[in-house]
């Protein structure tokens, strides 16, 4: 693997970190913005999903639907089928989340769910590669 290629996914990484930390913060906060926290658990998963890709060297769509990068993910390796329901919900945070138009509403409770399987696809993911530390 390149440096170029390695320095690409550890970027994709670490941006998902930051989504999940800045989940964490927000979450441990008092009277969270819970759509906030939804749309970085999302951000998290959508960064993870695409270095997975870029690990195994894939063009990388402009896309916020887990649901599709999750289908090439499966194609390489099929255990990501088992996320797919999750995925299915974390998208909609997506956009959901960012727009007056369709103003929604999550309970601290569902924001804790996305910051938790933010948590674990991103445990998930980092188990599948090997990096050069």
């Amino acid at each position: 693997m390149t440096e170029e290629l390695q320095q690409w996914i550890q970027g994709w990484f670490k941006k998902g970190e930051h989504d999940l930390r800045a989940a964490e913060i927000i979450l441990g906060s008092e009277d969270p913005p819970c759509d906030v926290v939804c749309f970085h658990a999302q951000q998290c998963v959508e960064k993870y999903l695409k270095g997975f890709l870029t690990y195994h060297q894939q063009t990388i769509r402009r896309t916020h639907d887990l649901v599709s990068l999750n289908a090439e993910c499966s194609q390489i390796d099929p255990s990501f089928n088992e996320w797919e329901e999750i995925f299915e919900r974390l998208t909609d945070y997506a956009v959901e989340t960012r727009y007056p138009d369709d103003v929604v509403e999550y309970s601290v409770e569902e924001a804790k769910e996305a910051f938790e399987e933010a948590a674990r696809v991103k445990n998930f993911i980092i188990n599948k590669v090997e990096l050069d530390q």
